[in-house]
């Protein structure tokens, strides 16, 4: 109508220009201001292990890009339109006036859309494949019991605890004084790493009588745990044979292997009531119990060798016992004993503070949190390509609709049903929506 009128091609182009910018302005601004906010509930939920996350966020630079890309797309909107062969103004006219809509004006949209459907397919596929990964990394089972269980770090100052031996009675009383805790079902103490824990854990060479090294080949290292009597009971390990009592810690020289150090060390025979040598100086000692193995951790299937000695063992071999790791199973919420243990603490020694205090889950929860959080990233870009898919299948729709009005109506003249009208929109829309699918299937595979 305009061009007929007398409109030239730089008028056209001023209103094109001016329409595209204001939708995409405005499109522009709300996506900077959902990115500040959406920013700053990922920052807020995020797990703390996520690396540079303090970083994420809107800058000049981000919002310059932004505004940038929302420049380049308003000009590429309006000038596209005008990049058309020009046509003769009074046959626009009469297309226009029938109401119809060729399919080369839908062709340009209908490939827009599809590759929407395409991607939202192949984001919503990743995010699946990366759900059951998550899935299956918080089924795996640690090889130790995570309900109902508080654990705590403290380490001993050697200014006042100068021998092996002096640390050692220390633990033995603060253990006394926690099993008496109410609430407080069982209490241990290791050291010096718990399961799925991220420090340096002790290791050395072990020895095992009736398998000598054979010459040439050096020793693989073994993990050392020295663990109070009840450990086993307070995190839920299950251990073949017996685990540590309050006698095997006076008594002879004994030690319970994990079942891959067992398997390791005496291939197809049983562990139990043989005997290893932990380093050079340690003198043999008599396995009394396989425990299960436990991970160290959860992104691997090779389970930690370890071998457990009695904290007896502590005053002369293996890990030193200043630092100590104690685990208290409880029949309360775990972490409303923390303020009764700290008392306890202080009543011994109010110098020693404790550290890492939380659940035996958390590790758990640690070890998957980016995992998750990945998943909640992918999970929402996928809903949010998958509806912008959408939003393009319906505005095509609707668009061929509107411009079909007049179609529309001299068909019903002729006889058709409202159920043909939809099934004909349906199919136009249908095919679109298809050749999304089958593109999106086949992208991964590719």
């Amino acid at each position: 109508m305009r061009a007929a009128l007398g409109a030239h091609r730089g008028r056209l182009a001023r209103g094109s220009l001016t329409e595209s910018a204001l939708l995409v302005g405005t499109a522009g601004v709300a996506g900077i201001g959902a990115a500040a906010l959406g920013g700053g509930v990922l920052r807020r939920w995020a797990p703390v292990n996520i690396p540079r996350l303090s970083e994420v966020g809107l800058n000049p630079v981000v919002v310059g890009v932004a505004l940038a890309a929302c420049l380049v797309t308003a000009v590429l909107l309006g000038l596209i339109p005008l990049l058309r062969p020009r046509r003769d103004p009074g046959a626009s006219l009469r297309d226009g006036g029938w109401g119809t809509v060729s399919g080369g004006r839908l062709r340009g949209r209908n490939v827009l859309v599809a590759t929407q459907v395409a991607l939202a397919l192949v984001l919503l596929i990743g995010s699946g494949l990366l759900f059951r990964t998550f899935r299956q990394r918080r089924s795996v089972d640690p090889g130790f019991t995570t309900r109902r269980a508080l654990t705590f770090e403290i380490g001993l100052p050697p200014s006042r605890y100068a021998t092996r031996v002096d640390a050692r009675r220390f633990h033995d009383a603060l253990l006394s004084r926690l099993r008496a805790l109410p609430g407080v079902t069982s209490a241990a103490a290791v050291g010096q790493c718990l399961p799925l824990s991220d420090g340096m854990c002790w290791g050395e060479t072990l020895q095992a009588e009736g398998h000598p090294t054979p010459k040439g080949q050096v020793p693989p290292v073994t993990g050392a745990r020295v663990a109070s009597a009840d450990y086993f009971r307070a995190m839920g390990i299950a251990v073949r044979g017996r685990a540590f009592t309050s006698s095997a810690e006076t008594g002879p020289a004994v030690a319970i292997l994990s079942e891959a150090a067992a398997a390791a060390y005496f291939p197809g025979e049983d562990a139990v009531g043989r005997r290893v040598r932990f380093g050079e100086d340690d003198s043999w000692r008599t396995v009394v119990g396989v425990a299960r193995n436990v991970r160290g951790r959860l992104s691997t299937d090779d389970f930690e060798r370890l071998i457990y000695l009695p904290m007896r063992a502590a005053e002369t071999a293996g890990p030193p016992p200043s630092q100590m790791a104690y685990v208290l199973r409880t029949d309360v919420a775990p972490t409303s004993l923390a303020p009764a243990v700290r008392r306890v603490l202080a009543d011994l020694d109010p110098s020693i503070p404790m550290a890492d205090v939380r659940t035996v889950a958390d590790p758990v929860a640690r070890a998957t949190a980016p995992t998750s959080f990945a998943l909640v990233l992918i999970g929402l870009a996928a809903f949010i390509s998958l509806l912008l898919g959408a939003v393009g299948v319906y505005a095509v729709v609707a668009y061929a609709v509107s411009r079909r009005t007049a179609e529309i109506g001299v068909r019903m003249a002729f006889g058709a049903g409202i159920t043909d009208v939809r099934r004909m929109v349906l199919r136009q829309g249908g095919r679109v929506v298809l050749v999304g699918v089958g593109l999106g299937l086949v992208a991964p595979a590719c």
